[in-house]
């Protein structure tokens, strides 16, 4: 074994570097790939800071645990590998949606944008989806299922500070304005997500069984000259949860909320009020429901200095010769942000088999355009 470490090389890495140096510390190679090219079972390749656009694909591994090939990036620095491209050159459209048409010769023998996610256990959904994807700023864009769909104006959408598990059972009948007044909503509404009717205690006026940022929209109610309260009548079997009751969209201006709890059953009806912001008129109202934040873990995906996530989208056309992508950067001009799209389908990854004892260590590794990877097919990862 000393022999053996006497006689391994360390080969380096940097930004600032060729691919025709010899790898050493002062003549180190540009990309890990001319590195892995040359390293043998007990050598070390390490890499200094930067961003690496490549895909590395080590041509052969170590022999033994105390000959391995070990891939690490440089103490204390931060190296990325990414299997993406920033993209320039965007031309405005319409609303906050720009275009690029690139030659297909861009990406090589692989295009992401027409390559689709297929296979065993895969449900499309009625739409194509591809493996590309744009970027703004380290942000990955939702792929939009038509054109018309990312022409639009960009939407967006909350993302909520907790996260509940399923299961989050909710029955809410009628809603009424303070006290005993008329219902100004009995159970009729016009749209909702996420949610399966059941019945409530007259026919047709009861919401279902409801999970955690479920909503149902009521059009047009008339507030009079000046509500305060609302009433709902609810029911719940679980550990209950709150009720936001905003104004013309999901994330929209909170009127007020009401906590329901445990009643029994989901039929164990009761009624329970809502002190709201004082409202006249006829508006719509969306009712959002909320799990309790005792019943909640944090979402691991909740960015407390944004209060709604970035829905903006993209779209991809690609014939014998060009891919067209649009995409939405709402109040941003890509062409002064970083934008990036997908063009290696991994950023470390051998072809062949067997490439046995590897060490990689100390890496950021994003953006590749990996496939759909069932138990019956090659599972080709990042």
């Amino acid at each position: 074994m000393t022999t053996s470490m006497a006689l391994a090389n360390e080969f380096h890495v940097s930004k600032d570097g060729s691919d025709q140096n010899d790898g050493s510390a002062s003549s180190p190679f540009k990309t890990i790939s001319a590195a892995a090219e040359v390293a043998q079972p007990g050598d070390v390749i390490t890499v200094r800071e930067g961003t690496y656009r490549e895909r590395v694909n080590p041509p052969r591994g170590g022999t033994s645990d105390e000959k391995r090939i070990v891939y690490r990036a440089a103490p204390g620095e931060r190296v990325v590998i990414k299997g993406s491209e920033k993209i320039g050159g965007w031309e405005p459209v319409q609303n906050d949606t720009w275009k690029v048409v690139i030659p297909n010769s861009f990406f090589g023998d692989f295009n992401p944008y027409s390559d689709l996610i297929a296979g065993d256990w895969f449900d499309r959904r009625g739409r194509d989806h591809h493996t590309g994807a744009v970027y703004l700023n380290g942000h990955w864009l939702t792929e939009a299922a038509a054109l018309r769909d990312v022409l639009s104006p960009v939407t967006r959408k909350p993302i909520w500070a907790y996260q509940a598990p399923s299961g989050f059972l909710m029955n809410v009948a009628s809603l009424r304005s303070g006290g005993a007044g008329e219902p100004i909503a009995a159970g009729s509404f016009s749209d909702q997500r996420g949610i399966q009717t059941v019945a409530g205690p007259t026919e047709n006026d009861a919401l279902g069984y409801i999970e955690h940022g479920d909503w149902v929209r009521y059009e047009n109610l008339d507030f009079g000259t000046g509500t305060e309260e609302i009433e709902f009548l609810a029911a719940s079997d679980t550990q209950g949860g709150v009720i936001e009751i905003r104004l013309d969209a999901p994330d929209g201006d909170l009127l007020g909320a009401t906590t329901i709890p445990n009643t029994g059953g989901w039929s164990a009806w009761e009624t329970f009020t809502a002190k709201i912001h004082k409202t006249s008129g006829a508006r719509s109202v969306y009712l959002v429901f909320q799990k309790g934040e005792a019943e909640l873990t944090r979402n691991p995906l909740w960015n407390p200095e944004l209060e709604t996530a970035n829905s903006e989208l993209w779209f991809a056309e690609v014939d014998d010769e060009n891919t067209a992508i649009w995409a939405q950067f709402s109040g941003v001009n890509p062409n002064e942000a970083n934008v990036e799209i997908n063009v290696r389908q991994s950023v470390f990854y051998p072809e062949k088999t067997g490439i046995d004892y590897i060490t990689v260590r100390g890496f950021t590794m994003m953006q590749a355009a990996t496939p759909w990877a069932p138990p019956t097919a090659e599972q080709i990862g990042l």
